[in-house]
């Protein structure tokens, strides 16, 4: 029951990329693409099962997942995200910055009033 109620839950995330006017400043593309590939590197080893249950609740769950990457994407062309930020947001390689390096050096802070 669970595998098959557990992909409902894609639906408000699938309505909020429809809706999104912010680029989808709340939503992870490289979290959503990874989770996406895993599933698509399951699936050979689910066939190999022979259960055809469980294939149909992965199966299920695939579509969840494809459709709401596929909404994503269409909502930031949407929103006039060129393909070169979006593959930089599709990387799940960021650059770190420190604590320190939010501060502006010489700044000095506001006196008190």
């Amino acid at each position: 029951m669970a595998g098959l109620i557990l992909p409902v839950f894609y639906l408000p995330q699938i309505l909020h990329c429809i809706r999104d006017n912010t680029q989808l400043q709340a939503f992870s593309m490289s979290k959503s693409l990874c989770q996406l590939l895993l599933r698509l590197v399951m699936l050979p080893f689910l066939l190999q099962v022979d259960n055809s249950v469980i294939l149909a609740i992965a199966l299920f769950d695939m579509f969840g997942r494809v459709t709401e990457f596929s909404f994503a994407l269409h909502s930031l062309r949407r929103q006039k995200c060129s393909w070169s930020s979006i593959s930089l947001r599709l990387s799940p390689i960021k650059p770190v910055r420190s604590f320190a390096s939010r501060f502006k050096l010489g700044a000095a802070p506001a006196p008190p009033p």
